[in-house]
């Protein structure tokens, strides 16, 4: 997964001389299973990994999935804002 900056981290990259604000919330979203969460974040673009990792292996994978077979709940952490010009 990547590494996304956290609201104040993307509040002060607001440039100045204008005015606007984050917003940010917290979703709750149940999947039965771990390939359908893993195909949720390929979907929505979160699978792309940073530069400096290694993806899991594909044995690595299907263990860590596994544990998943009875459903999972995930929580995201969105972020969004508007800024406007002076």
């Amino acid at each position: 997964m990547r590494n996304y900056p956290a609201r104040a981290a993307l509040a002060a990259m607001l440039p100045q001389g204008g005015f606007g604000k984050i917003e940010d919330e917290r979703l709750l979203r149940g999947y039965i299973d771990g390939h359908a969460f893993v195909k949720q974040l390929k979907l929505i673009g979160a699978h792309v990994l940073e530069n400096d990792r290694r993806p899991l292996g594909p044995g690595a994978l299907r263990r860590v999935l596994r544990h998943f077979d009875a459903g999972i709940a995930v929580t995201y952490n969105i972020a969004y804002g508007l800024w406007r010009r002076a």
